[in-house]
């Protein structure tokens, strides 16, 4: 089976033992839960970049992706794994707050249901 080019990007952003979040205020299933940001790749940007750059635009951290993009629950979104260069997070019109958080602090969450797979999966 040959994967459809990706249309968006994830970033999967990790810090120390804590990961990126943001509450999300997309009017779908994303809306009002826990996820990570991403977003359409833009012409002539690879999913890395666009993870990256998606990762600023909605939550002020910068990052840089340290392994190959994967495919997982979506046809044509990938997910990118990335290190965070900064901590220091910012409001945007996507996701109203966002912040780091460890597994053990998820739990309290209301998690989009993929967080804790792709968790898994990464890590």
């Amino acid at each position: 089976m040959t994967k459809k080019k990706p249309k968006a990007a994830v970033a999967v952003i990790q810090s120390g033992r804590a990961w990126l979040l943001g509450l999300s205020t997309a009017e779908d299933d994303r809306q009002n839960r826990w996820c990570f940001p991403g977003g359409d790749i833009e012409p002539g940007e690879t999913p890395e970049q666009a993870a990256v750059r998606e990762a600023f635009e909605e939550t002020g951290i910068k990052c840089k992706a340290t392994k190959d993009y994967f495919y997982y629950d979506k046809p044509d979104v990938v997910y990118v794994v990335c290190k965070a260069l900064n901590t220091s997070t910012m409001p945007t019109d996507e996701l109203a707050i966002s912040s780091f958080f460890t597994r053990f602090q998820m739990r309290s969450l209301r998690l989009h249901p993929n967080v804790l797979d792709l968790l898994n999966k990464v890590s």
